[in-house]
């Protein structure tokens, strides 16, 4: 996931907001730390950053812990969390080869494209 970071504020966020889907189509090759320079109808740069995603997600279909109670004979209720069952596999996004964290689910469902 790519992050678009402001680097000097001249202008109002809303400007930001629309500013950000045109330059991730213009960007998606540029190198993680790479400036990019206003355009016409920017006053300000972006500096990429890659995001690094949340521990326990899938980066594929997002599947995230769950929480619920363990409950005893005694039906006395305790918080408990279960988690994805989450692989790091080498797979190919957008190209190139990169570690994933993904469910086991969409490991079996071939959402995910492995390399040769």
């Amino acid at each position: 996931m790519i992050e678009i970071e402001k680097m000097c504020c001249q202008t109002p966020t809303d400007v930001l907001q629309r500013a950000v889907p045109l330059y991730e189509s213009i960007i998606s090759n540029l190198p993680i730390g790479a400036i990019v320079a206003s355009g016409s109808c920017f006053n300000f740069h972006y500096r990429l950053t890659e995001v690094e995603n949340m521990a326990r997600v899938c980066q594929i279909c997002g599947k995230r812990p769950q929480s619920g109670h363990n409950v005893s004979h005694a039906n006395n209720k305790t918080k408990r969390r279960w988690y994805p069952n989450l692989q790091r596999v080498r797979a190919v996004q957008n190209g190139t080869v990169r570690y994933l964290r993904i469910c086991t689910r969409c490991l079996r469902t071939g959402r995910v494209l492995k390399p040769a």
